[in-house]
């Protein structure tokens, strides 16, 4: 039975880490946007890309995590 429940953890936290995924997917398509159509100015793509760093950091993270998990 806690085979079951550590495989329902990772499935959890593979889904969080696609849920992330998305949101990096959609911020970078935000990014890209504004600067494609000139409607934002440096310091908005510089704060965007900041995001898009930490966002990245986070799900490296997150994917390390799991990947210990996985190896136990």
């Amino acid at each position: 039975m806690e085979e079951n429940s550590d495989m329902l953890k990772i499935k959890n936290q593979i889904e969080w880490v696609k849920g992330d995924m998305d949101g990096l997917t959609a911020l970078v398509h935000m990014t890209l946007e504004g600067i494609r159509t000139d409607s934002v100015g440096i310091d908005e793509v510089e704060n965007a890309v900041a995001s898009l760093y930490q966002l990245a950091e986070t799900i490296t993270n997150k994917i390390g995590d799991i990947n210990e998990e996985l190896v136990v």
